[in-house]
C-alpha cells in the first residue's frame, strides 16, 4: 500500500511550527521570571516600608514583621518563590535547548549547514542566567531587611 503524497507534510511547515514552539519556551521563560520577581519585588516594597516608612500603614507592618515567627515565614515564603521560578526557568530552557538542537540536526537547509556553518555562540555566561540570579538577589536583600 503507496502512501498518498498529498498526507505529507511539508519541513518547511514542520521548521516553523519547531521554531515557534522554541520561541513560545524561551518567551516563557521571560514571562516566569518577570512575575515571580514582581512578586519579589513587592514583598521589598511592603519590607521598606513597614522597615522605614511612617505612618500608620508602616506602623502596622513594623509591628508584624517585629514577630520572628513572621519574618521567617515571609523569608521560607520568599526563598519557595525564588526556587519555583528558577526551577521553571530551568525546565523551559530545557525545553527550548532540546528544540533547538533537533531543528539545527534534522530541519535546518544543508546549504545553510555548509555554507554559513551557524551554531550558537558558546559563552561562559550565557543571557538566561539573569533569570536565575535575580530572585535570588531579591531573597538577599529580602533577608537582609527582615533580619538586619
Amino acid at each position: 500500500m503507496s502512501e498518498n503524497p498529498k498526507n505529507q507534510i511539508a519541513p518547511e511547515s514542520v521548521y516553523r511550527e519547531m521554531y515557534n514552539e522554541a520561541r513560545r519556551h524561551r518567551d516563557h521563560q521571560f514571562t516566569e521570571s518577570t512575575w515571580f520577581s514582581a512578586l519579589l519585588l513587592g514583598v521589598i516594597g511592603f519590607l521598606i516600608t513597614a522597615r522605614f516608612g511612617s505612618g500608620n500603614t508602616a506602623q502596622r507592618g513594623a509591628e508584624l514583621i517585629s514577630n520572628c515567627l513572621v519574618r521567617w515565614a515571609v523569608m521560607v515564603l520568599c526563598f519557595f518563590i525564588a526556587a519555583v521560578s528558577t526551577y521553571l526557568v530551568w525546565a523551559c530552557h530545557q525545553r527550548y535547548d532540546k528544540i533547538r538542537k533537533w531543528l539545527d540536526e534534522n530541519l535546518e537547509p544543508d546549504f545553510k549547514r555548509a555554507t554559513f556553518k551557524l551554531k550558537p555562540a558558546e559563552q561562559c555566561i550565557r543571557s538566561h542566567w539573569v533569570y536565575y540570579i535575580t530572585p535570588w538577589f531579591a531573597v538577599v536583600i529580602i533577608g537582609l531587611i527582615l533580619f538586619a
